[in-house]
């Protein structure tokens, strides 16, 4: 009798969507891990006697090596079995969290930084192969649904991030908060592998990747529509969430703390919106693409700008939700965009190209919209903003549409 229930329970946790929750418990984790920093970076600051653009490494050095070595991660996924691959990529991270924990409670800044720098290509092995495998799990009428619920997972990680750093910071000490991640991440893991168990996610048809495959990805002009498309939304959302904290205290006369909670909506609208995204597209609009990165684009662009023609806080707050809710339904359909737009020998190729580029476009949008702020001040830059949102309609009218029936 215990036997038979027991079986019963593993048949009710074996399915895709049982699966999802797994990877998206793991990759919030670890996205908690990515960004948490940014939370304590005074206190950080404070305790290794650190200047404001130093510190600010112990971030921006994930996202400049996963820029780097991203897409040779995709490669080496198109060639082994993902589900292995994801639970060999979380144990490894487990052992930097633990490094990066000794490494800052002993003050030694170097090896802290060495650890997170080789914890973003893990990172995103992790983003990748999940990627693979949900798409895999799912016949093609739901796998962008499917993999829109998931990519709400990292913008879920970034809020937890944000918002426990300071307080695991003051009840543990700041060293802490770079091993608290590890519970939610080996929990999710776990589950991950106890209910992909029976998945069809077989790598077997792609583990024959030649390098002409690899050569027509990259010279694939749909595939580069998808990624330049990432990287327009992600420079908005890093832009808008870097630099409206700083507007909302230096101009509008509100508290820093009163500021990053009220841009914390911007990214927080996010988790839903790409968690969204996917249905949005396959109920909504039959299956479409096209339709949603479009509106996207077209509301969110001049949302971005309102936020600094806004006349009081609360429009200033309602164009904040906007510019969040849409432009994030067109960064949730980037990677079902990516599987789909690749040949399915290097899927996890195309997805790790697209993941880069919106990287690139986390890295280098922040600067430059300081550099532009310092020297032409926010009207300014914010309308840089619009114009790069209004870069985005134009990929938007060439985005491909699925072939759902041809494979």
């Amino acid at each position: 009798m215990s036997r038979g229930r027991a079986s019963g329970l593993r048949a009710r946790l074996a399915g895709p969507w049982d699966t999802v929750v797994g990877l998206g418990i793991l990759i919030a984790a670890v996205n908690a891990y990515y960004i948490v920093p940014a939370g304590v970076l005074p206190v950080i600051r404070a305790e290794l006697s650190l200047g404001p653009a130093t510190a600010g490494l112990l971030v921006s050095v994930m996202f400049g090596v996963q820029v780097l070595l991203g897409v040779p991660v995709g490669i080496l996924l198109d060639r082994v079995d993902n589900r292995r691959a994801v639970v060999a990529a979380t144990l490894l991270i487990l052992a930097l969290y633990a490094w990066s924990w000794q490494a800052a409670a002993a003050g030694d800044f170097r090896t802290l930084m060495l650890s997170r720098g080789l914890a973003a290509p893990v990172t995103a092995a992790i983003w990748t192969g999940s990627v693979n495998i949900i798409g895999r799990a799912f016949d093609p009428r739901r796998q962008a649904t499917a993999v829109g619920v998931f990519s709400g997972g990292p913008a879920a990680g970034f809020a937890v991030g944000l918002l426990t750093g300071p307080v695991v910071a003051g009840r543990f000490g700041w060293a802490a908060i770079f091993a608290v991640y590890a519970v939610p991440a080996a929990v999710g893991c776990a589950l991950f592998w106890v209910t992909s168990r029976r998945l069809e996610i077989s790598v077997g048809d792609t583990a024959t990747a030649r390098a002409a495959d690899f050569r027509e990805l990259f010279t694939t002009v749909t595939v580069w529509t998808v990624a330049l498309i990432a990287f327009v939304g992600f420079s908005l959302y890093a832009f808008v969430t870097s630099w409206v904290p700083t507007y909302l205290s230096e101009v509008v006369g509100v508290s820093l703390a009163e500021g990053g909670l009220l841009a914390a909506f911007f990214p927080a609208v996010g988790a839903v919106s790409r968690a969204g995204s996917g249905a949005v597209s396959d109920r909504l609009f039959g299956h479409r693409r096209r339709p949603v990165v479009l509106l996207a684009f077209l509301v969110s662009a001049p949302a971005v700008l309102l936020v600094v023609l806004a006349e009081t806080v609360a429009v200033l707050l309602l164009a904040l939700l906007v510019a969040g809710l849409f432009l994030q339904l067109a960064l949730g359909l980037a990677y079902p965009l990516a599987r789909e737009t690749a040949d399915p020998a290097v899927a996890a190729t195309g997805v790790a190209f697209t993941t880069s580029m919106a990287t690139f476009g986390g890295f280098i949008a922040p600067p430059v919209g300081g550099l532009v702020i310092d020297n032409s001040g926010y009207l300014v830059a914010f309308s840089g903003a619009l114009l790069l949102g209004l870069a985005g309609v134009t990929l938007a009218l060439f985005v491909p549409e699925p072939d759902l029936d041809g494979g």
